[in-house]
Parts: structure tokens; sequence; C-alpha cells
């Protein structure tokens, strides 16, 4: 597994990125899983992909897909029973994180030079257990 760990003279906003925010890996332990077959294999092992009639809820995931790889990921913060009205916690690289819509973040992704094909929503199949 490949991941990024930054270097401890990094300003907070580049010592992560959006795997690291969405996954609560940078959180926990301090690395960023990379995109592509890294996460991939995270999603797969970990995660369980939601039908598109489940409901989303705190603490599930949205992961941006181009093609066959993943490509962003954010953190559902609220949801409602439409997914329209979803507000996520997302991040864009270096960037600061933000909370946005899920129709902004979809706008972001879907468009140049990200390009990404679709976005699914996922859940954790087994809590994480200190």
């Amino acid at each position: 597994m490949h991941v990024f760990i930054p270097k401890g003279d990094h300003p907070e906003r580049k010592r992560y990125f959006c795997h690291g925010l969405a996954l609560g890996t940078y959180e926990r332990y301090g690395y960023t899983v990379f995109s592509g077959v890294y996460m991939y294999r995270v999603l797969r092992d970990e995660w369980e992909k939601l039908s598109y009639d489940a409901n989303v809820r705190p603490g599930d995931i949205c992961v941006w897909w181009d093609k066959d790889q993943p490509m962003h990921s954010a953190l559902v913060k609220t949801a409602h029973n439409n997914r329209l009205n979803i507000e996520l916690r997302t991040k864009n690289g270096a960037e600061e994180e933000q909370v946005s819509s899920l129709k902004r973040v979809d706008l972001t992704y879907k468009s140049h030079p990200n390009n990404c094909v679709d976005y699914h929503f996922y859940r954790r199949r087994r809590p994480i257990v200190d």
C-alpha cells in the first residue's frame, strides 16, 4: 500500500489530501492513501458500495471515478432523504478543507481537468475499534 506521510514542517493543509480526510486515516494514523489502485483496494477491502436507493448518512463517503479508478473522495457530513440535499467535507489536494454540497463537488470533479465519469456512496463494513 502506498500512502503519503507528511513531513513535520508542512503546514496543516498540506499534510493530507481528500482520501486521508474521507477515510479518516489522516486524523487517526497520520497518512493519506494515494488515488488509483491503492484507494481501490481500500474500498474493496473495507467499504461496501451502497445501492442507489439506500439512505446515505453521516460517516459514509462519496467517491468520484475516472472510468475504473477512484480519483476523489469526500466524507458525508449531513444527509437527508433526498440525495441532492447532502453536505460533504471535502478537500482538493493541498487546498483548505471545506464543507460543500454534493452538487457543487460533483460539478467540480466531472468537469475539466478532472473529467470523472460518476460517483458512488460507500459505507464502512465494520466500525473502527481502537
